[in-house]
């Protein structure tokens, strides 16, 4: 996987942060910085699209956890799509599934918080 890469799309609805790469303890860094960005902006829905992601450490999820808190606080929400192979089973192993939603599209995590 290629160093970790993070962009942000502006949707009416959400934010999208597209991240690619592995999340690992090395490069955490932007995953920080971008995740407190969301927090102090508080868009209404933060989707997670994590088609790109080849393994998340437990620091990368501890992230994605205090984004979850900070966001809940203002009647923001998180979700997760795209989620797949050795970084699903690190969602899962933590149960950071019961916290934060997966979903199998952006258009499906958008749709969920409308309802």
């Amino acid at each position: 996987m290629p160093q970790l890469a993070i962009t942000l799309e502006v949707l009416p609805d959400a934010v999208i942060m597209r991240i690619v790469g592995d999340a690992d303890m090395h490069s955490l860094a932007p995953l920080e910085r971008e995740a407190n960005r969301l927090a102090a902006s508080r868009p209404k829905l933060v989707v997670i699209d994590a088609t790109e992601v080849g393994f998340f450490s437990s620091l990368a999820l501890s992230e994605f956890v205090s984004l979850h808190s900070a966001l809940k606080l203002h009647g923001s929400s998180i979700a997760m799509v795209g989620v797949r192979g050795a970084a699903l089973d690190a969602v899962r192993r933590s149960r950071l599934d019961s916290i934060i939603k997966i979903f199998p599209t952006v258009e499906a995590a958008i749709a969920a918080q409308r309802e």
